[in-house]
């Protein structure tokens, strides 16, 4: 193995145990904090942690953009998948939510190849029906255990949080589509965080500290704005800081080793590896929240999972070879 593929596993494992402390820490957070004012917090906080770095050399150059809307429209979906992420944390467990978050892979393969004329191979379409066929089982292990196992246990009412998790993961697959939009158009990676950022401050901020009220408008149901409140009024605890601020380092820490493990080591060898957030992100859910499968066929559903991912990984590097 070379040096470079070496040094792009190793940034890779920091990347996935990076996402796997930042997912425990919010989830310890929102415990006892609403989770959209977790959310702006920690998008807050990410946002002026950037900022030496972006306005750094350039100044207000490294903004400059022709793109304001498709930034507007990327930070919608970026922080409306962050809210329902949030949510999600305090109804799932933590390595559920993490598997289920890579079926975006699988929504991406979808979409590139009805907007981006990308070929879908056996390959690329086995990834699919593993992906979701993994979904299914983790979302619902104990139907899966009665229909192969025969001996039928209680099912139980269906957890409306794997329904934020969908929603999730349809929000940051829109997003990584705009994000590939603005990589056509030349936009800089410095541009692309300040707006995000800024943008998704702005809108976890009315999320989180205004008070909708509900109100009959000719039998709909609609909600309107009522009370602003400002976040030095909440009381929110010395530790709760600390640990949104870790998250938002964590953040920044998942960042730069991704994109270097991408620089360094070549994406077929260093991609399998994300998968360690899986094996983090199960050690976490085990000694801080004491979580645990309560079924067999979730280990089934992850395993489809990743096999989903790896036959993705395949599939661009058979691309690759022949190219």
């Amino acid at each position: 193995m070379s040096h470079q593929n070496a040094k792009g596993i190793g940034l890779m494992v920091i990347n996935a145990l990076s996402l796997a402390v930042l997912y425990a820490v919010m989830k310890m957070v929102t415990v006892s904090l609403n989770s959209n004012q977790a959310v702006f917090f920690y998008k807050f906080s990410v946002f002026l942690f950037i900022l030496p770095w972006i306005f750094y050399k350039d100044g207000i150059k490294a903004i400059q953009t022709q793109n304001i809307k498709l930034h507007f429209y990327r930070s919608i979906f970026s922080t409306t998948g962050s809210l329902t992420l949030m949510h999600s944390l305090n109804y799932l467990k933590l390595i559920d939510i993490t598997v289920l978050t890579y079926l975006e892979q699988m929504l991406w393969l979808i979409i590139g190849t009805l907007f981006f004329n990308e070929k879908l191979n056996y390959y690329k379409v086995a990834a699919i029906l593993f992906g979701f066929a993994g979904g299914f089982f983790i979302v619902r292990p104990e139907l899966i255990h009665n229909i192969f196992f025969g001996n039928q246990i209680e099912i139980p009412e269906f957890n409306k949080a794997y329904i934020f998790i969908a929603i999730t993961i349809l929000c940051w697959s829109i997003n990584s589509t705009l994000v590939k939009v603005l990589g056509h158009r030349k936009a800089s990676n410095k541009a692309q965080l300040f707006y995000v950022m800024s943008f998704a401050s702005l809108f976890s901020y009315i999320v989180a500290f205004i008070d909708w009220n509900l109100i009959d408008f000719f039998g709909f149901i609609i909600y309107v704005p009522g009370q602003l409140h400002f976040p030095f009024c909440l009381g929110i605890e010395a530790w709760q800081i600390v640990g949104i601020a870790t998250s938002a380092l964590f953040y920044l820490i998942h960042n730069v080793a991704f994109f270097n493990a991408m620089k360094y080591g070549e994406m077929t060898v260093i991609a399998p590896f994300v998968y360690f957030k899986l094996v983090f992100a199960g050690i976490l859910g085990y000694i801080i929240f004491g979580e645990a499968p309560k079924m067999s066929t979730s280990y089934i559903g992850y395993s489809f999972i990743v096999i989903a991912g790896l036959l993705v990984v395949w599939s661009q590097y058979k691309q690759h070879k022949k190219n």
